[in-house]
Protein backbone atom coordinates (compact mmCIF):
# COMPACT_ATOMS: atom_id res chain seq x y z
CA UNK A 1 0.00 0.00 0.00
CA UNK A 2 2.78 2.45 0.91
CA UNK A 3 4.44 2.25 -2.52
CA UNK A 4 1.14 2.00 -4.42
CA UNK A 5 1.79 -1.51 -5.71
CA UNK A 6 -1.98 -1.92 -6.06
CA UNK A 7 -1.86 0.33 -9.13
CA UNK A 8 0.26 -2.25 -10.97
CA UNK A 9 -1.43 -5.47 -9.83
CA UNK A 10 -3.45 -5.90 -13.01
CA UNK A 11 -0.35 -5.77 -15.19
CA UNK A 12 1.72 -8.20 -13.11
CA UNK A 13 1.59 -11.92 -13.90
CA UNK A 14 2.27 -14.79 -11.53
CA UNK A 15 1.68 -15.18 -7.83
CA UNK A 16 1.29 -11.43 -7.23
CA UNK A 17 -2.17 -11.30 -8.78
CA UNK A 18 -5.16 -11.29 -6.42
CA UNK A 19 -2.80 -10.56 -3.53
CA UNK A 20 -5.64 -9.61 -1.19
CA UNK A 21 -6.90 -13.21 -1.23
CA UNK A 22 -3.47 -14.51 -0.25
CA UNK A 23 -2.53 -12.20 2.62
CA UNK A 24 -4.40 -14.02 5.41
CA UNK A 25 -3.46 -17.43 4.00
CA UNK A 26 0.22 -16.53 3.73
CA UNK A 27 0.24 -14.98 7.21
CA UNK A 28 -1.19 -18.16 8.71
CA UNK A 29 1.21 -20.37 6.78
CA UNK A 30 4.21 -18.20 7.67
CA UNK A 31 3.28 -18.52 11.35
CA UNK A 32 2.08 -22.10 11.72
CA UNK A 33 4.65 -23.87 9.57
CA UNK A 34 7.83 -22.50 11.22
CA UNK A 35 6.43 -23.10 14.72
CA UNK A 36 5.47 -26.69 13.86
CA UNK A 37 8.83 -27.24 12.17
CA UNK A 38 10.76 -25.92 15.19
CA UNK A 39 8.80 -28.01 17.70
CA UNK A 40 9.12 -31.10 15.49
CA UNK A 41 12.87 -30.57 15.12
CA UNK A 42 13.41 -30.21 18.89
CA UNK A 43 11.29 -33.30 19.62
CA UNK A 44 13.06 -35.37 16.96
CA UNK A 45 16.52 -34.26 18.11
CA UNK A 46 15.83 -35.19 21.75
CA UNK A 47 14.29 -38.52 20.73
CA UNK A 48 17.23 -39.35 18.46
CA UNK A 49 19.81 -38.53 21.16
CA UNK A 50 18.10 -40.76 23.75
CA UNK A 51 17.36 -43.74 21.53
CA UNK A 52 20.63 -43.70 19.58
CA UNK A 53 22.33 -44.40 22.90
CA UNK A 54 19.92 -47.29 23.52
CA UNK A 55 20.47 -48.64 20.00
CA UNK A 56 24.26 -48.33 20.33
CA UNK A 57 24.42 -50.12 23.68
CA UNK A 58 21.95 -52.91 22.82
CA UNK A 59 23.25 -53.56 19.30
CA UNK A 60 26.93 -53.25 20.09
CA UNK A 61 29.36 -53.95 17.27
CA UNK A 62 29.20 -56.48 14.45
CA UNK A 63 32.20 -58.33 13.06
CA UNK A 64 31.99 -59.18 9.37
CA UNK A 65 34.41 -61.68 7.81
CA UNK A 66 34.87 -61.56 4.04
CA UNK A 67 37.53 -64.02 2.93
CA UNK A 68 40.65 -63.13 4.92
CA UNK A 69 39.38 -59.66 5.77
CA UNK A 70 37.77 -59.20 9.16
CA UNK A 71 35.99 -55.92 9.77
CA UNK A 72 34.25 -54.72 12.93
CA UNK A 73 31.49 -52.12 12.64
CA UNK A 74 30.92 -50.35 15.98
CA UNK A 75 27.30 -49.40 16.66
CA UNK A 76 26.28 -51.10 13.44
CA UNK A 77 22.55 -50.66 14.14
CA UNK A 78 23.04 -46.88 14.34
CA UNK A 79 24.91 -46.99 11.04
CA UNK A 80 22.13 -49.12 9.56
CA UNK A 81 19.34 -46.81 10.69
CA UNK A 82 21.27 -43.84 9.29
CA UNK A 83 21.64 -45.47 5.86
CA UNK A 84 18.00 -46.62 5.88
CA UNK A 85 16.74 -43.12 6.78
CA UNK A 86 18.93 -41.44 4.16
CA UNK A 87 17.69 -43.84 1.48
CA UNK A 88 14.01 -43.19 2.18
CA UNK A 89 14.59 -39.46 2.61
CA UNK A 90 16.18 -39.41 -0.84
CA UNK A 91 13.20 -41.28 -2.30
CA UNK A 92 10.79 -38.88 -0.56
CA UNK A 93 12.65 -35.85 -1.94
CA UNK A 94 12.54 -37.33 -5.43
CA UNK A 95 8.82 -38.19 -5.26
CA UNK A 96 7.76 -34.96 -3.57
CA UNK A 97 10.08 -32.53 -5.34
CA UNK A 98 7.15 -30.85 -7.14
CA UNK A 99 4.94 -30.61 -4.04
CA UNK A 100 5.85 -26.98 -3.08
CA UNK A 101 5.19 -25.80 -6.64
CA UNK A 102 1.91 -27.71 -6.81
CA UNK A 103 0.76 -26.19 -3.51
CA UNK A 104 1.64 -22.72 -4.84
CA UNK A 105 -0.30 -23.36 -8.06
CA UNK A 106 -3.29 -24.67 -6.09
CA UNK A 107 -3.34 -21.61 -3.81
CA UNK A 108 -3.06 -19.26 -6.78
CA UNK A 109 -5.85 -21.07 -8.65
CA UNK A 110 -8.16 -20.77 -5.65
CA UNK A 111 -7.35 -17.06 -5.33
CA UNK A 112 -8.14 -16.48 -9.02
CA UNK A 113 -11.42 -18.40 -8.71
CA UNK A 114 -12.46 -16.32 -5.68
CA UNK A 115 -11.61 -13.15 -7.56
CA UNK A 116 -13.60 -14.25 -10.63
CA UNK A 117 -16.61 -15.23 -8.52
CA UNK A 118 -16.45 -11.92 -6.66
CA UNK A 119 -16.37 -10.06 -9.99
CA UNK A 120 -19.56 -11.83 -11.09
CA UNK A 121 -21.26 -10.92 -7.81
CA UNK A 122 -20.32 -7.27 -8.23
CA UNK A 123 -21.35 -7.19 -11.89
CA UNK A 124 -24.67 -8.85 -11.09
CA UNK A 125 -25.47 -6.10 -8.63
CA UNK A 126 -24.81 -3.35 -11.19
CA UNK A 127 -24.89 -3.83 -14.96
CA UNK A 128 -25.37 -7.58 -15.32
CA UNK A 129 -22.87 -10.34 -15.94
CA UNK A 130 -21.00 -10.50 -19.23
CA UNK A 131 -20.50 -13.81 -21.03
CA UNK A 132 -16.74 -13.37 -20.82
CA UNK A 133 -16.88 -13.11 -17.04
CA UNK A 134 -18.85 -16.36 -16.79
CA UNK A 135 -16.35 -18.11 -19.05
CA UNK A 136 -13.43 -16.78 -16.96
CA UNK A 137 -15.08 -18.14 -13.83
CA UNK A 138 -15.52 -21.60 -15.38
CA UNK A 139 -11.88 -21.54 -16.51
CA UNK A 140 -10.81 -20.57 -12.99
CA UNK A 141 -12.87 -23.43 -11.54
CA UNK A 142 -11.32 -25.90 -13.97
CA UNK A 143 -7.85 -24.73 -12.91
CA UNK A 144 -8.82 -25.22 -9.25
CA UNK A 145 -9.96 -28.79 -9.91
CA UNK A 146 -6.85 -29.56 -11.96
CA UNK A 147 -4.56 -28.15 -9.27
CA UNK A 148 -6.30 -30.24 -6.61
CA UNK A 149 -5.93 -33.31 -8.80
CA UNK A 150 -2.17 -32.65 -9.08
CA UNK A 151 -1.97 -32.12 -5.32
CA UNK A 152 -3.77 -35.42 -4.69
CA UNK A 153 -1.30 -37.31 -6.90
CA UNK A 154 1.64 -35.71 -5.09
CA UNK A 155 0.20 -36.54 -1.68
CA UNK A 156 -0.53 -40.12 -2.77
CA UNK A 157 3.10 -40.54 -3.80
CA UNK A 158 4.54 -39.12 -0.60
CA UNK A 159 2.08 -41.11 1.52
CA UNK A 160 3.06 -44.32 -0.27
CA UNK A 161 6.74 -43.67 0.46
CA UNK A 162 6.14 -42.76 4.11
CA UNK A 163 3.92 -45.79 4.78
CA UNK A 164 6.39 -48.12 3.05
CA UNK A 165 9.10 -46.61 5.22
CA UNK A 166 7.11 -47.36 8.38
CA UNK A 167 6.36 -50.93 7.31
CA UNK A 168 9.93 -51.80 6.35
CA UNK A 169 11.70 -50.23 9.36
CA UNK A 170 11.05 -53.07 11.85
CA UNK A 171 11.79 -55.69 9.19
CA UNK A 172 15.17 -54.10 8.45
CA UNK A 173 15.90 -54.00 12.19
CA UNK A 174 15.13 -57.73 12.53
CA UNK A 175 17.33 -58.55 9.54
CA UNK A 176 20.23 -56.54 10.99
CA UNK A 177 19.84 -58.20 14.40
CA UNK A 178 19.40 -61.71 13.00
CA UNK A 179 23.14 -62.61 12.77
CA UNK A 180 23.79 -61.79 16.42
CA UNK A 181 20.56 -63.46 17.55
CA UNK A 182 21.33 -66.65 15.62
CA UNK A 183 24.87 -66.63 16.99
CA UNK A 184 23.48 -66.45 20.51
CA UNK A 185 25.09 -63.11 21.37
CA UNK A 186 21.74 -61.29 21.45
CA UNK A 187 18.71 -62.44 23.41
CA UNK A 188 15.13 -62.27 22.13
CA UNK A 189 14.39 -59.42 24.55
CA UNK A 190 17.38 -57.45 23.28
CA UNK A 191 16.29 -58.10 19.69
CA UNK A 192 12.82 -56.67 20.38
CA UNK A 193 14.29 -53.72 22.26
CA UNK A 194 16.71 -53.01 19.43
CA UNK A 195 13.91 -53.26 16.87
CA UNK A 196 11.73 -50.79 18.78
CA UNK A 197 14.64 -48.37 19.23
CA UNK A 198 15.50 -48.73 15.52
CA UNK A 199 11.98 -47.64 14.51
CA UNK A 200 11.98 -44.69 16.93
CA UNK A 201 15.40 -43.44 15.75
CA UNK A 202 14.41 -43.89 12.12
CA UNK A 203 11.28 -41.77 12.64
CA UNK A 204 13.33 -39.10 14.43
CA UNK A 205 15.91 -39.02 11.62
CA UNK A 206 13.18 -38.75 8.99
Amino acid sequence: MSQEHYRRLESVTGEYKNAEYRISYDARTATDAPVDLSLGFITSALTAVVFVDVLWSVGGSLTVVVGRIEMTVPGYLVVGVGIFSLAFTGVMMAIGRRLPAVIQIQSQAEAEFLAAANQIRESGNHNGVAAGEIERTWDALRRVLESWRQLCWQLMGTTLVSQTDLLFAPVVAWVLCAPKYLAGTMTLGELMQASAAFVVVQLAFN
